[in-house]
């Protein structure tokens, strides 16, 4: 599988903090990624290594990059304002 890798940088996305989109690093295999808020209410999902952020309210948001079983890769905090 291309997932055995568990191994993934803290800082896959970037910018952080983000104003009009985020973007996850080209060197990390994933299959999807889930945008969540601070009380755990998924609002994006996607495949796109652009995310754009410009109908998102500023705040706090975590985004989990998932596999291709959608076992988590990993989770990473980042602010939009």
């Amino acid at each position: 599988s291309s997932f055995d890798s568990r191994i993934v940088k803290d800082n896959f996305i970037y910018p952080n903090p983000a104003t009009e989109e985020i973007h996850i690093s080209e060197d990390v295999n994933y299959h999807h990624y889930s945008i969540q808020n601070t009380i755990g209410q998924e609002i994006y999902v996607g495949q796109d290594r652009t995310i754009d952020l410009s109908s998102v309210k500023n705040g706090v948001y975590f985004i989990t990059i998932y596999d291709d079983k959608v076992e988590p890769i990993s989770t990473k905090k980042f602010i939009k304002q």
